[in-house]
């Protein structure tokens, strides 16, 4: 392969020959049999590194200068992807080699999908471009995608990659329900990343998709599929527990390595787990039109004033989330409203609109606890005295 001077390279296999003149480099890579899909990347493209946890390396390439906020955002957006796909997945191995999010160097973009199928569920229905995972190690991402969400639209594909490459080159071939699987992974990482609200976002998108007192005729319908498929994942994993769907997962995964895998073998590694019996469940779910409606009503629902809402026998819980305090992360919450009370989380002196620490800590600290509480509804005027 031959390329001008000053193009960057990345290609499948192992690097052989490298020579260069004043014109231009030549390559050579021998491809092996762990190549499924050879591939080359080449361009003028600028590099930008990230070092993550765990000597992780993540290399950037994209037309445009990447400045150093965007390059941190990124590194700590993938980062707790890659931990939550370890977390559901297992761990890729001992093997740290880098990962490549790579700006598609044609113009028009690298795919015949312009989208990807669940990318609306995801992302809303104004994503309208697309990423996909073209080795074990490279994410291609279509050009014009704002540094700030490259990321995340890679969530999927990277998904896919760690489901495919290198473990079940078979589940490329997968069908619904099973197919929504890297979608749903990729949206418990968006979840750890972005706060819990994003679980809400997703279910609600999915249901909009799904007509309630639906017809039998409706289970063809590819958008109403996609939607049960995603939300069948999120109703088992809120059937066993997170801890056992987890377990369940990864002992599926390990029993069925590079030999492929369905939903039977998921539904038995859950019942080996659970110690619950799960098949009857999927069943009725795949062919029972719609979703349950005890599904619909056990969803967070919107509340205008107090963020996330949700009702279960004499006790009422509203999840506080205002834009005027640090945004949670993780399984965390910035307060909680419960039958009179307001359980209040401790608050760092970080200015939510500029996400900068504020030097007068204590008064800050006091600050964002007042901001809460007054977006919570709760009725206090002053910010807390100090004791």
């Amino acid at each position: 392969m031959r390329v001008p001077q000053g193009f960057l390279v990345h290609a499948s296999g192992v690097k052989k020959k490298h020579s260069a003149t004043n014109v231009e480099r030549e390559f050579k890579f021998e491809q092996t049999a762990q190549d499924l899909n050879p591939f080359v990347v080449a361009g003028r493209y600028r590099e930008a590194r990230q070092e993550l946890a765990g000597s992780q390396q993540v290399l950037i390439w994209s037309r445009a200068e990447v400045n150093s906020q965007d390059l941190q955002r990124a590194g700590e957006s993938f980062s707790k992807t890659l931990a939550t796909y370890d977390s559901l997945f297992g761990s890729r191995g001992k093997s740290k080699s880098p990962f490549w999010i790579v700006e598609c160097p044609a113009a028009a973009g690298c795919f015949l999908q312009r989208s990807s199928l669940y990318s609306s569920l995801l992302y809303g229905a104004e994503t309208e471009r697309s990423a996909e995972m073209i080795s074990r190690d490279t994410v291609a991402i279509d050009p014009g995608v704002p540094q700030g969400q490259r990321e995340a639209l890679a969530g999927p594909a990277l998904a896919a990659g760690w489901l495919g490459y290198g473990q079940n080159p078979g589940f490329y071939e997968q069908q619904p329900p099973m197919s929504a699987l890297p979608s749903f992974a990729a949206a418990l990482a968006r979840e750890v990343s972005s706060g819990t609200q994003v679980r809400t976002e997703i279910i609600q998108r999915a249901l909009a998709q799904i007509p309630t007192g639906a017809s039998r005729e409706s289970n063809g319908d590819p958008s109403v599929l996609r939607a049960k498929s995603l939300l069948l994942f999120y109703a088992l994993r809120a059937r066993v527990g997170p801890e056992k769907f987890q377990k369940a997962m990864q002992h599926m995964l390990y029993a069925r390595q590079s030999r492929g895998f369905d939903i039977t073998d998921l539904i038995s590694a859950l019942e080996e787990e659970s110690h619950q019996s799960v098949g009857p469940f999927v069943r009725e779910w795949i062919k029972r039109p719609g979703v349950p409606e005890d599904f619909r009503g056990n969803v967070f629902a919107v509340d205008s004033s107090a963020g996330l809402s949700r009702s279960g026998g004499d006790t009422v819980k509203d999840i506080v989330l205002t834009d005027r305090g640090p945004k949670p992360i993780g399984p965390y919450s910035q307060a909680v409203k419960s039958n009179g009370f307001l359980f209040v989380s401790g608050q760092v002196a970080i200015d939510p609109r500029s996400n900068e620490f504020v030097p007068a800590i204590f008064a800050a600290d006091r600050t964002r606890i007042g901001e809460l509480e007054r977006n919570s509804g709760g009725g206090r005027r002053e910010p807390p005295a100090r004791r």
